[in-house]
């Protein structure tokens, strides 16, 4: 086996190993930021969703707009959440 070229007394391998060490552990850290931060942004999300349900379901209302409302989470509600293009985009 022919010698490496060696670079201030560390084999070339031996030092690629390390920064490509150092660089994967720099993604896995940025990885593991990116997933806290977004289950903290759904969780906000979800907790601002609920709340408003809620204070939705608790103000004195109409028995002609509880009807409405009703229609509506059963018959609309789904079709405007499916995905826009924009938000489909940006899931990819």
């Amino acid at each position: 086996m022919a010698n490496k070229p060696i670079m201030r007394g560390i084999r070339l391998d031996e030092h690629y190993d390390s920064v490509l060490g150092d660089i994967s552990s720099v993604i896995d850290m940025a990885k593991r930021s990116a997933a806290r931060s977004v289950n903290f942004m759904m969780t906000a999300a979800y907790w601002l969703i609920g709340r408003r349900i809620i204070e939705f379901e608790q103000t004195p209302v109409l028995w002609e707009r509880q009807c409405i409302m009703q229609w509506m989470c059963w018959r609309m509600l789904p079709s405007k959440l499916r995905p826009t293009k924009k938000r489909a985009h940006a899931l990819r």
